[in-house]
Parts: structure tokens; sequence; C-alpha cells
């Protein structure tokens, strides 16, 4: 199966030639397959595995994006054996999944996410970095991806912009509020290490910060500001989106500012505010 993969994913490289981010999602998930397939050789993959890898997608509770992003790894995978000769037959045709009502996006109150922002001490190099990071994310709605691979010339401080390159390499620019905007200074000129990277948010040894760093510092944080409900970075892009439809911004726009290719994708944080506005009704109303 190791070897099998590993042709596959050379054939996405050098055939397909997907996007750096694509890759480490696909390898991602194929892994995952694989430690469910267990001793399983590709030639041995058929419609019984691939139901029960369904139904344990389901019901691991993921986002029903990031389910179907799995699913889609793995078919193509194994399209890529028929295609191979290795399957004789396409086993997937049977794993088009338990269609779900779709998941609302989970998002923060504002003031937990004022108190996740005010979280990281900014006494010191690393909590002043972390802090410009947050701030950062939260004022442009960037997914964590957009934010560990920011270059320096991406961001005009003096114009309050940014160059965002998201899914698919496309490029977007984003407004950068004037609090994001100080704490990025400030990181940049007492904070940063002294580096030729092109790099804007560096560890403390010159690198780049790395997602699952980033990850783990916001966890970090959540805990010590006392939010007990799950946070992630992209909880911090979900609560982007809904602050800003919640205090009257279009539709349209939250989809350019995000860089979603269609407005579907964007809509469900309609329904977050719709959430939002019943549970107020349940509470505040006398016969709710």
């Amino acid at each position: 199966m190791k070897r099998a993969l590993g042709e596959y994913i050379d054939y996405l490289i050098f055939e397909r030639d997907v996007s750096r981010n694509t890759l480490d999602a696909y390898t991602r998930d194929l892994e995952d397959f694989a430690a469910f397939a267990g001793d399983i050789k590709p030639g041995e993959i058929d419609s019984r595995l691939m139901t029960s890898y369904a139904e344990h997608l389901s019901e691991m509770n993921y986002a029903r994006s990031t389910e179907m992003r799995k699913l889609t790894s793995v078919r193509g995978f194994v399209k890529h054996l028929c295609f191979k000769g290795i399957l004789k037959t396409d086993p997937t045709t049977v794993t088009a999944g338990k269609k779900r009502e779709r998941k609302l996006p989970k998002v923060l109150a504002l003031h937990e996410t004022e108190a996740l922002l005010n979280a990281p001490d900014i006494t010191s190099p690393k909590g002043l970095r972390d802090r410009a990071m947050l701030e950062l994310m939260y004022a442009c709605g960037l997914r964590v991806s957009e934010l560990v691979n920011l270059r320096r010339s991406e961001i005009d401080l003096k114009e309050l912009s940014l160059k965002v390159t998201g899914k698919g390499d496309k490029q977007r620019f984003v407004p950068v509020g004037e609090v994001a905007a100080y704490f990025v200074t400030v990181y940049i000129e007492k904070a940063r290490p002294k580096s030729d990277s092109e790099y804007l948010f560096l560890t403390s040894r010159g690198g780049p910060m790395t997602r699952m760093a980033f990850w783990k510092k916001v966890k970090k944080y959540a805990a010590a500001a006392g939010i007990t409900k799950p946070v992630s970075p992209h909880v911090l892009r979900h609560s982007f989106a809904t602050d800003i439809l919640e205090r009257g911004g279009d539709l349209r726009s939250v989809q350019e500012l995000l860089g979603h290719a269609a407005i579907s994708t964007t809509q469900i944080y309609t329904h977050v505010g719709r959430e939002h506005l019943r549970e107020v009704y349940k509470t505040a109303h006398p016969r709710g």
C-alpha cells in the first residue's frame, strides 16, 4: 500500500501539478485511509472496505466538507489503481456518503474572541509575535496556511492592505485593520528575529511557523483565556465572517474577503446568524 500511495503522490505532483496545500491535504487523507485499511493490499480494496471507511468518517463527526474531501482523496487514489490495472472494477461507486444536515461552523462570541486575542504575553518576543498573528488572522479572515505562509512583501502597513495567496494559488487583496497593523508593526520592529527570510512570522530559530505549531498555540491561548468550547485557527476565520455579517456586512463582500470560489460556501454564515438570533429569542422573549 505504501508503494502504491507513493506512486500516486508522484502522479499528483508531476502530472496533475496540484498545489502544495492540496498535496499536503491529500497526503494526510491517504495516510489516514492506509491506516484504516491495515494490511489490505491495493488490489484487495473492495466495496466493503470503501463502505466501512465512509461509515468510519461519518462516525468521526468531521465537518461535511472535510468528510467529502477525504472521500474524494481516496476515490482519486482508487481510480488511479483502476487505471493502472491493479483493480479490475471501481469499488468507489457505493461510497457517495450518507447525506447529513450541513454542520454550522463553530464561532466565538465577541468577548471570547477578545479574550483569545489578549491571551499572549506581549512583553515577550514570542508573545508579541503570537498576538500579531492572532490579530492579523482575525482581522483578515485568513486560513492558517495563508497566515503562516505570508511573505513580508505581501503586507502593506501604510496602505493597510494584504495580498493573500489562497487555495489553488488564487490571490486576493484584503484590508488590514488598524489594531492588527499596529501589532504587526511592533512585532517587526521589536520581536522578529534578524533574518533574511521572506516569511513574515518566524520562530525563534528564524524559520517559518508551521500550521501545526500555530494550531497548538491557539489551543494554549484559548485555554488560558478560559474558553471551554473547542477552538482552532479556523474558528477565528469563522468568527471573522460571522461578526462582519452580524454587523451589516453583505454576503458578496464576505465571499471576496474569504476567497470563496462559490457564494454557496459563504452562505453557511447566514445560518450561523439565524441560529444566534434564535438563541437570543429563546433567552430574552418571555414566551420563548
